[in-house]
């Protein structure tokens, strides 16, 4: 599920609204989509050599880019589920303005919006408004977050075709939905992820609570050597806490923009049923259930070569205050 809460324009924005990643060929709308578009090119799917943990279809689409090593010449493939991203814009909703806010994207015009969209594309697989818990001290700017995941390449959003989708399920064209939008909140920040491993039917619903711990890649370690790591013991630990009712979902993804921007690489987040579960398993895998899971496995040398290949950033907790789920 990826995305940060550091201040500060994290993308360039548009005249309408919208905001561009660098590179990534795609816009992204205030609603955290990209749809509906003029034409979808075609992407390619094939097995993921490594890993099918990411998809409950067990299938991820193969792609690889290359990454220069700092010092050397070497060039190192990023192995990434390429089918699958999550995308988070980051939101400041001054407190007179929460409660307006909320009901907006639950029942209101965003809502509508928001179901129309996923009617429009099936790739969509889901949308939540999170608000921030327990954020901190400095704060972050963003007290609300907006995380939606899809499958399939970025696309072009066709203008014609935005609006008319708006105007329908709002009666308002999308500079009008815009314009009603900031009326309410200021972006202050957006990312895009590619996540590389997940547990089955991961899903957020209202009420959640979702722990984000923010990962900085340890110097001469990559992306393939922590993403290797977690799908070989961090994901079945985490589908064990998952099968035992201890959380909900995890999932683990790496910074695709804005990248090096950012102080931090790649993220898990763990969604519990609420607060009080997310507290009583920040424990994470204890030598007991570490035992169960991987019984000829040392858990010091686990824990030292988790310490060897990242750090954490920062952990960031949200409580999901609206979800809405795709109907195909």
């Amino acid at each position: 599920m990826g995305g940060n809460t550091d201040s500060g324009k994290l993308g360039v924005s548009l005249p309408d609204g919208m905001t561009s990643f660098q590179g990534s060929g795609r816009a992204l709308n205030a609603d955290g989509y990209y749809g509906p578009t003029a034409a979808s090119p075609a992407v390619n799917r094939g097995p993921f050599p490594t890993s099918q943990h990411s998809e409950p279809s067990g299938r991820l689409r193969h792609f690889s880019r290359y990454r220069r090593t700092a010092g050397t010449q070497k060039k190192t493939r990023v192995r990434l589920n390429s089918g699958l991203h999550s995308t988070a814009i980051y939101l400041k909703v001054a407190p007179v303005n929460e409660a307006a806010f909320v009901e907006f994207y639950k029942t209101g015009a965003g809502a509508k919006v928001v179901r129309a969209r996923m009617q429009a594309d099936p790739d969509t697989m889901g949308w939540s408004l999170r608000k921030a818990a327990y954020a901190g001290d400095p704060a972050p700017q963003a007290n609300f977050l907006i995380v939606a995941a899809g499958k399939g390449a970025p696309k072009d959003p066709d203008p014609a075709k935005r609006d008319e989708l708006y105007r329908t399920a709002s009666g308002m064209n999308y500079a009008q939905y815009m314009a009603k939008v900031r009326t309410m909140s200021e972006q202050v920040g957006q990312t895009m992820s590619h996540i590389h491993h997940r547990t089955d039917n991961y899903a957020s619903m209202e009420g959640d609570a979702v722990v984000v711990t923010r990962l900085k890649i340890a110097e001469g370690k990559s992306i393939n050597d922590l993403s290797d790591f977690e799908r070989d013991f961090r994901f079945p630990l985490a589908a064990a806490t998952v099968k035992e009712g201890g959380s909900r979902g995890w999932s683990f993804g790496h910074m695709a923009f804005p990248g090096t921007a950012l102080r931090y690489d790649a993220t898990e987040a763990v969604v519990y049923k609420d607060l009080a579960s997310a507290m009583g398993n920040r424990q994470g895998a204890a030598p007991a259930a570490f035992a169960k899971a991987f019984p000829t496995k040392d858990y010091v040398r686990y824990v030292n070569d988790r310490r060897a290949l990242s750090h954490v950033v920062r952990t960031d907790v949200y409580r999901v205050v609206v979800a809405h789920r795709p109907s195909h």
